[in-house]
């Protein structure tokens, strides 16, 4: 891999990855990070290594370097898994060296190391005599690899380095003197501590293994308990010398970590586009960037700091709002989106939102404020806007009178601009006149002088009206429409904006407003109270069409009234014509009845005395009757047996005595039939 790719093409193998997520997901509960947090990305199971690799190691040529490292250590470690008793210490030395790459160590006592006390790699030719030193060192807690050549051991060296190399002075291919040469020159080799052992003991033998750069030199034969302790003294020097070795690679590569996140972060601090500061509490700047610096229209940071020497008395346009951020500091230590309205040094404000920390001592002791600040007055512009056309929406909506509604909206557009002036004009129909209906002032102040009604074509009002559309003019006093008496009563105004008012495609009137600056309006603001003037404009078109509809109501009230008289009197009539005729039918069947009935019971009447008399000649009859049969009983018994007459069921005494009683009753009943007839017959007369 060339060092001088791009660090986007420095990447571990797809192979070597798997691997190392897998060592990874073994042992991630036994590691423990030496990284500082959150100054890389963290190492997992699951995660990009190769992102991990690129936060870790900033530089490309570091970068090229690690990888190569870990794809031979992987590719390593990978040959060893077959011979699992023979290279345990190995694997677990080539394992820590892979974490340590990412920016892991063990824990304490979570080491899954074996117990022997290091490795050690012999090279003899006589391979029973290096299998027996193997047994008598493994004894001893080593772990043993033999070679039974300097080309063997140089092949085992490539896969891995032990703590120790036992020499034979006297090898196949080469003297071990040779050979310690040999790796001393290789750099990757040099710190292996080498014991030679010879079967000369002389001085010039000893000298020639000390001057390869062998640290000892033992002369067969010897006990392996003196062997032991030279390796476990040299052991013990050779790790403590690696662990500084690796403990200043370490600390190297902090400082170098260390300052390039210093030059980062000042060129953060520098490049940023949000403005960064760090201020004293009594309102001092120490420190500030281009950005806030052109933000509060400062031509450099240091001439923001040194012209600014109080934040809350200089740039903040409420000088209690300072006062709250400091006692929230205070309480709280940081604070997030803390929006403030400031002063840029044109005099000009803007609204910004402060997101704060305070930074300490390691002590505890308060050092001063560091944070961010971003302009948010198109934000702000925004929600005002908004807010603006919900209060008059709400407001609106509950206004009862034209009147109310125009200073509804005279008040909160005038706010909501920062105007000065407003005034709300109604046409007048059907003689198309305009008049001034309602005033505002920004503050409370004397009215302007109420101007006269003017014609829909004169004067500013008429100007606005007859434009047909929302208007802004920047210099007011250029319009020629204004009349002499308007250029006194507007004299110290400079800017104008007016919405005309329809309903139902007729002109109602007009509303304006007027600055005592000159405005450049922008065309978002024009759209804004444009949008506040339509809701005046539905709101003068319900208040016309609630009118209509009041007046509407009182009409038809007039004709349900009108209509219910109506119908009452048709009533009264209809009852009369019924009762009328009723009377007649009445007066037609009295009439007949009258006509009926006379006849007969004048009849009655007037034959009923020549019944009386009938009657009473036909009992005096009766009475001969009875007297004569008396004395001729063969008569009666003649007239009997031809059943004639009951002479015994005759009682005459009773129809002499009852008779007359029966007639008076007659008599009566016919005199009462006369009286009826009389009032039936005056009744149909009448018409009753």
């Amino acid at each position: 891999m060339s060092i001088s790719e791009p660090k986007s093409l420095i990447k571990l193998s797809v192979s070597a990855t798997y691997y190392v997520r897998k060592l990874l997901h073994q042992n991630l509960q036994k590691l423990k990070s030496i990284v500082a947090m959150g100054a890389s990305i963290q190492a997992d199971e699951v995660s990009d290594i190769n992102a991990v690799l690129n936060s870790l190691y900033l530089e490309p040529d570091e970068l090229a370097a690690v990888v190569s490292q870990l794809d031979r250590a992987v590719a390593t470690h990978k040959a060893m898994l077959s011979q699992s008793e023979q290279f345990q210490q190995q694997r677990s030395e080539l394992e820590e060296k892979i974490f340590w790459l990412l920016g892991y160590r063990f824990r304490s006592g979570q080491r899954d190391r074996p117990s022997s006390k290091g490795s050690v790699l012999v090279v003899k030719s006589n391979r029973a005599a290096a299998a027996s030193l193997k047994r008598e060192l493994q004894e001893h807690d080593y772990a043993v690899t033999i070679a039974s050549s300097a080309q063997e051991a140089k092949a085992q060296l490539s896969l891995n380095l032990p703590d120790a190399i036992v020499v034979a002075m006297q090898l196949p291919d080469m003297t071990g003197d040779q050979f310690c040469r040999q790796l001393k020159a290789t750099d990757s080799l040099a710190a292996v501590p080498i014991i030679l052992i010879g079967t000369v003991d002389t001085l010039e033998e000893e000298t020639k293994a000390f001057k390869s750069g062998a640290i000892d030199y033992l002369v067969k034969p010897f006990q392996i308990e003196e062997l032991t302790l030279r390796l476990q003294a040299r052991g013990q020097l050779h790790q403590f010398q690696k662990r500084l070795t690796e403990n200043n690679q370490q600390l190297q590569l902090e400082v170098q970590k260390t300052r390039r996140l210093e030059e980062r972060s000042r060129a953060v601090f520098e490049d940023a586009v949000v403005g960064m500061f760090q201020s004293t509490e009594d309102g001092q700047y120490l420190q500030v960037n281009r950005s806030l610096a052109t933000l509060y229209g400062y031509e450099s940071p240091q001439a923001l700091i040194q012209q600014v020497i109080g934040i809350g008395l200089q740039l903040y346009v409420d000088v209690q709002r300072r006062q709250e951020f400091v006692a929230h500091m205070q309480s709280f230590k940081s604070v997030v989106a803390f929006e403030s309205q400031v002063r840029r040094q044109n005099g000009s404000t803007i609204w910004i939102s402060e997101s704060v920390r305070s930074v300490f001592s390691e002590s505890g002791e308060f050092l001063f404020y560091e944070g961010t600040v971003q302009d948010i007055t198109d934000r702000k512009i925004l929600e005002q806007r908004f807010q603006a056309q919900y209060r008059v929406t709400d407001q609106l909506a509950t206004a009862s009178t034209l009147l109310q509604g125009s200073q509804i909206l005279l008040r909160e557009v005038g706010e909501f601009l920062d105007w000065h002036y407003g005034e709300a004009w109604l046409l007048r129909s059907p003689i198309n006149v305009l008049r001034k209906v309602d005033h505002w002032h920004h503050e409370p102040a004397n009215s302007l002088n109420n101007p006269a009604p003017m014609n829909q074509n004169e004067g500013l009002a008429g100007f606005i009206l007859s434009y047909g559309q929302p208007i802004w003019v920047m210099n007011l006093h250029q319009i020629p429409h204004l009349t002499a008496e308007e250029r006194l009563r507007y004299w110290e105004f400079k800017s104008v904006i007016g919405i005309p008012c329809y309903h139902d495609d007729r002109s109602v009137g007009v509303v304006l407003w007027l600055s005592k600056e000159t405005v450049k309006l922008e065309d978002s603001l024009l759209t804004a109270v444009q949008v506040m003037g339509q809701q005046f404009a539905q709101f003068v078109r319900r208040r016309y069409a609630e009118s209509n509809l009041r007046h509407s109501e009182t009409r038809l009230r007039a004709q349900a009234t009108e209509l219910n008289a109506t119908l009452n009197e048709l009533r009264s009539t209809q009852n009369i014509l019924i009762a009328q005729q009723k009377q007649a039918l009445f007066g037609q069947l009295a009439a007949d009845l009258t006509r009926e009935l006379v006849e007969p019971m004048d009849f009655v009447d007037r034959n009923l005395a020549h019944i009386e008399d009938y009657i009473y000649d036909l009992v005096d009859l009766l009475k001969l009757y009875r007297d004569k049969t008396s004395t001729m009983p063969d008569l009666v018994e003649e007239i009997e047996a031809q059943d004639a007459v009951d002479t015994d069921a005759m009682d005459t005494d009773f129809l002499m005595q009852d008779f007359p009683k029966l007639a008076s009753s007659i008599h009566e009943a016919v005199q009462t039939i006369h009286r009826k007839i009389e009032m039936l017959s005056q009744g149909a007369n009448v018409g009753i």
